[in-house]
């Protein structure tokens, strides 16, 4: 399981400048506002909640990330160039899917000691970590910092992992929800048009499922509906088509309706397309257990891909050979799949999930 990656160099800027060099971090002083009632702030840093389990949540208790934050210091590493709070719940055991994520930024810098620390963070979110929990049981919470650097004296990207093990919490749902959603996938992209599938378990007083769509996680537009089975004890498979897709990245989630107006949001898969001057990319399926296909109508010539695992090891480094790859050998969790063509111009950079 894939739990709190921290970053061994993170999102660094001055005022001055646009940016500086920092260092590594630790988990004492990363820390997230962890709310489990409206407006009561709880700072947990990730030596505490890591391991921890919440307690339990009802379909209508409250539980909401409010802010994360990092210490850094300065300590003549590379330069930082860009950095995201990723995060994801699903249900222990399950495939955990893709991370949503959100932007953090340089906050305040001080020295004590001879030693300049800097402070990053995102103090104005307001996630509800309960959207898509769908049935009773066990649920994770999992995140990161990502921080991707010029790679002058450290690789590219950078994490810390507490010595591979990383950092995350659990909480326990009790409540019994109306639609058990067994299974959310993107099955292809033919002609730039992504074609999602989704699976039921059991349905109850289901009216319908909205499609969701957005560019950056965060907001989000209704694309389509499909209709429900009511009341169902037994598998239903759906599907939809986007046909009219966004350029790059297109975040997709489910918004389950029942007959009452009562709802609840499915996690969220993505998928790429249009990306790079190449033509049309796409990458699919996201997450996938063994083959992976990366679409290049458009292409000339060769194209060279690398994969990372989020602490920094590379584990290939080839050129793609047709439009496949089998990751199947990868242990499960998450990489970075980075595309380049013949003239090192790169086309894609995006993470793809091991399952």
């Amino acid at each position: 399981m894939k739990k709190f990656l921290l970053i061994a160099c993170l999102l660094a800027a001055v005022q001055t400048a646009s940016f500086a060099d920092a260092g590594y971090t630790d988990p004492n002083a990363a820390k997230i506002n962890l709310q489990t009632t409206n407006g009561s702030d709880n700072y947990l840093a990730a030596s505490v909640f890591n391991g921890s389990n919440q307690g339990t949540f009802s379909y209508t208790s409250y539980l909401h990330l409010k802010a994360a934050e990092a210490w850094v210091f300065k300590n003549n590493s590379s330069d930082v160039t860009g950095g995201n709070f990723n995060y994801r719940v699903y249900k222990q055991g399950s495939s955990p899917g893709s991370f949503n994520f959100f932007t953090f930024n340089w906050q305040e810098e001080n020295a004590s000691s001879g030693t300049t620390y800097q402070r990053w963070g995102n103090y104005g979110v307001d996630i509800n970590l309960l959207t898509g929990v769908n049935s009773p049981g066990t649920w994770v919470f999992e995140c990161y910092w990502s921080a991707p650097t010029n790679g002058v004296n450290c690789s590219n990207p950078i994490f810390l992992s507490n010595s591979g093990s990383n950092y995350s919490f659990s909480f326990t749902a009790d409540a019994t929800f109306p639609v058990e959603l067994s299974m959310f996938k993107i099955v292809s992209v033919s002609n730039d048009k992504p074609s999602l599938h989704w699976r039921t378990a059991s349905e109850l007083d289901n009216s319908h499922f909205e499609v969701e769509r957005s560019a950056d996680s965060r907001r989000w537009q209704a694309i389509g509906e499909v209709t429900g089975k009511g009341t169902s004890f037994g598998e239903n498979n759906y599907y939809f088509t986007d046909e009219q897709p966004l350029q790059g990245t297109n975040y997709y989630r489910l918004k389950q309706v029942d007959f009452d107006g009562d709802f609840e949001y499915s996690k969220v898969i993505s998928t790429v397309v249009g990306r790079g001057t190449v033509g049309s990319v796409s990458l699919f399926p996201n997450p996938t257990a063994d083959l992976v296909t990366i679409q290049l109508p458009d292409a000339d010539g060769s194209c060279q891909v690398t994969l990372f695992d989020l602490t920094g090891k590379r584990w290939l480094d080839a050129p793609l050979n047709g439009n496949s790859l089998n990751i199947s050998y990868l242990p499960t969790g998450t990489y970075l799949l980075v595309l380049r063509d013949e003239n090192g111009q790169q086309l894609l950079h995006e993470r793809l999930v091991k399952q």
